[in-house]
């Protein structure tokens, strides 16, 4: 019998190149609530994550419906990259949201900047059918998929 438990999910953690632009998207294009914004010392960003950076973090915590998202972007790291990962290379994530009227906020998202992988699918599986999804890249490659329930599945 283990001698742990995981007792619930606490939040996701993005890394994102620009704070401001990586909260505007979630609360200006999708309405999220930001709860927290606060900063990170240097110190305490290596010695958590092994990351050097001169300044540290600066933190922002987002309230999606039914969990916390946390963007983080690292202040001046010294080694730094974007990488853009496809949704088949391995370390490959993505966010689902449920949502309603998947029409009007993929063209608010475009209207942001934010463009589809792929225009919305319908899917056409007996348990599925008629639900619709679609994925796209939000800010610093960060990707969000979007699914419109034809009916809740069970």
């Amino acid at each position: 019998m283990p001698t742990y438990a995981v007792t619930s999910l606490f939040h996701t953690g993005l890394t994102v190149a620009n704070l401001d632009r990586a909260v505007g998207f979630f609360r200006d294009v999708f309405g999220f609530e930001v709860e927290e914004t606060t900063e990170a010392d240097a110190t305490f960003i290596q010695r958590l994550t092994g990351v050097v950076t001169v300044r540290g973090a600066r933190l922002a915590f987002v309230r999606a419906p039914g969990h916390t998202l946390e963007l983080l972007e690292y202040q001046e790291a010294t080694e730094s990259r974007i990488v853009e990962l496809r949704p088949s290379d391995p370390g490959f994530a993505h966010i689902a949201f449920v949502v309603e009227g998947i029409d009007h906020l993929i063209a608010e998202c475009r209207h942001a900047g934010y463009e589809p992988y792929q225009p919305i699918l319908m899917l056409e599986d007996e348990k599925m059918r008629g639900t619709r999804v679609v994925y796209l890249r939000g800010p610093d490659n960060i990707s969000v998929e979007l699914i419109e329930w034809h009916k809740f599945p069970s």
